[in-house]
């Protein structure tokens, strides 16, 4: 094992042949945890050929005192001199919410698998590992908290994000989508939603279930992609008492648990393809068989489905079952991105920023002609996620009742190929402008507007910026920034 280590650190120090993840377009924080050296030198290597930031300690207790709120992700292995991995686990839980846990360890023992992933690990990785896969892990677990590469710390957390279904609006777009989702709901058959990301298909996937005859029953979401592969059966059809090491009990899977009612699985373009074959089991026969039971189970679930890959391409490239495909789209919804609803953007717009003030109980506001015509000349690749994100923002940096061009901060001056424009032809900003600055000088300049804004109060300016107040000292020492 020590010499395949060297080895393969060798090959990854000579060569550039480790794919970087596409999406991983800056430098992240990564907490590397291990008591074995060459593990640490393996990861550095790797994770520093990818373009990442990272650090390391051989110790849990020196782990920790690393970690902050700038760090995105932490590598752990379970077993350390001092504290174990679950350990550090529960304290990153309850402390640092927001970092993503990647359990790296040489046990390949299915209990500790389970037990990491219902204590919060975001993937189990055991050694020896594929360093172009683990740095997939990686890129998947940055990518989670970030949308179209947002700075995570600027935007707002997750649970005061703006849901879709709070948006009504009106346009032939929304009415034809609202009128095939009414239809669909008063069937029973499988529904397929395909779009693009922020789109809303998890939303709609509810309200097909909402205005079904199943509204009464069980709404269970599954991620397909959050799933470690060696999980996803349990975790779908669930496991006896005894089918593997650590199962002390009998327990029923989301399909049982969606018994009487939908069962949603979401990015399922990112189901392993050895797994498909079960869940076309299930879509033919609506049975079930637990992990280590001789005997099925009938159950009355409706299937909804959605992703935002190509599933025909998918199909094409081998990924994907054609016979599970033909299964899937029954019944199919594209959800169009937020670009392609011109004649609906100024009201989806109006009713994002009502609802957020009224979330807030701050009074109503209003954008500005001149800042609604920049905000539609936007490509929006994050979609409607995006809308809420910039929205959001701005009602931060508002001055007045009135949204201006100076408080719309977009993530990414690039604009989506898809979209049928140029950058040319999108007039940035009259205010703030992206270009040109590094990712520290925009977070010095937000913090410090926002501290203008609300008169030097460090607290409001943590809450307004979505971070913690420990957190705004630390970064105002780090970035030089004068109370």
């Amino acid at each position: 094992m020590a010499m395949e280590l060297i080895e393969t650190i060798g090959s990854v120090t000579d060569s550039q042949n480790v794919s970087v993840p596409q999406s991983q377009t800056r430098p992240a924080d990564i907490v590397a945890i291990d008591d074995d050296p060459l593990t640490l030198r393996l990861l550095t290597a790797h994770l520093s050929n990818a373009g990442f930031s990272v650090r390391t300690a051989e110790t849990g207790t020196a782990g920790l005192e690393l970690i902050d709120d700038d760090t995105a992700v932490a590598v752990v292995d379970l077993k350390l001199p001092d504290l174990n991995g679950f350990q550090i686990l529960h304290h990153l839980k309850k402390h640092h919410p927001a970092v993503h846990v990647i359990v790296l360890t040489g046990s390949g023992d299915i209990s500790d698998a389970v037990e990491a992933m219902r204590a919060g690990a975001f993937q189990f990785v055991t050694k020896p590992f594929d360093p172009s896969e683990f740095l997939v892990y990686i890129d998947k677990a940055i990518s989670s908290n970030q949308i179209v590469g947002e700075n995570q710390e600027l935007k707002q957390s997750f649970s005061q994000s703006v849901p879709v279904r709070e948006i009504e609006t009106e346009g032939d777009i929304h009415s034809r989508l609202m009128q095939q989702v009414d239809q669909i709901a008063g069937l029973d058959s499988t529904v397929f939603i395909g779009g693009e990301t922020g789109t809303g298909k998890s939303t709609i996937a509810r309200m097909i279930h909402q205005r079904s005859r199943r509204s009464t029953g069980p709404f269970v979401t599954v991620n397909c992609a959050s799933l470690p592969r060696d999980l996803i059966q349990s975790e779908l059809f669930g496991h006896t008492k005894g089918a593997f090491t650590g199962a002390t009990a009998d327990r029923k899977g989301h399909a049982e648990v969606a018994d009487g009612g939908t069962l949603f699985l979401d990015e399922i373009g990112d189901l392993p393809i050895d797994l498909q074959p079960k869940l076309l089991t299930f879509l033919q026969d609506r049975t079930v068989r637990r992990l280590g039971a001789s005997e099925s189970s009938k159950v009355d679930v409706r299937l909804i489905t959605a992703t935002h890959h190509d599933l025909a391409e998918l199909c094409r490239q081998g990924a994907f079952r054609q016979d599970l495909y033909f299964r899937l789209l029954v019944l199919k919804l594209e959800l169009p991105g937020l670009r392609f609803r011109t004649g609906e953007f100024s009201n989806i717009a109006q009713n994002i920023l009502k609802a957020i003030c009224e979330r807030q109980s701050i009074a109503a506001k209003t954008i500005s002609d001149r800042a609604l015509e920049i905000l539609q000349q936007h490509s929006w690749p994050g979609n409607i996620r995006e809308l809420e994100n910039v929205l959001e923002r701005a009602v931060a940096f508002a001055e007045s009742d009135v949204i201006g061009p100076n408080q719309l901060l977009f993530s990414s001056v690039e604009l989506d190929p898809r979209a049928d424009r140029t950058a040319a032809n999108v007039e940035a900003p009259a205010g703030y402008q992206l270009a040109g600055k590094t990712l520290e000088d925009i977070e010095r300049d937000a913090i410090v507007a926002t501290l203008e804004m609300l008169g030097g109060n460090k607290a409001k300016t943590a809450r307004t910026l979505g971070i913690s107040e420990k957190s705004i000292y630390n970064k105002m020492k780090r970035l030089n920034i004068q109370p």
